[in-house]
């Protein structure tokens, strides 16, 4: 079985897709404030969400992922529709 990584551009495509409110809390602030994290961005007020990943993270893998954020992830991209 392969490894298989979520790039931070994907994960930005999901979260632009289904967490204009984040709900279920998929984003986490440490992926754009943390020397280590992704950097993934949010901006705008809850309910007009939107995300952005700076250019030179786009093809890195993403972190600050729980698993049930993966878990809706996952599904996302088999269904291409939000969970719940």
């Amino acid at each position: 079985m392969g490894k298989y990584e979520v790039t931070a551009g994907q994960y930005t495509e999901f979260l632009n897709a289904v967490a204009k409110t984040d709900t279920y809390g998929l984003y986490s602030t440490d992926m754009w404030s943390d020397s280590k994290g992704c950097k993934i961005q949010r901006n705008g007020p809850s309910g007009n969400y939107s995300y952005s990943v700076a250019a030179d993270f786009a093809n890195r893998p993403v972190n600050y992922v729980s698993w049930g954020d993966a878990a809706r992830f996952a599904n996302w991209l088999h269904n291409r529709q939000p969970v719940g």
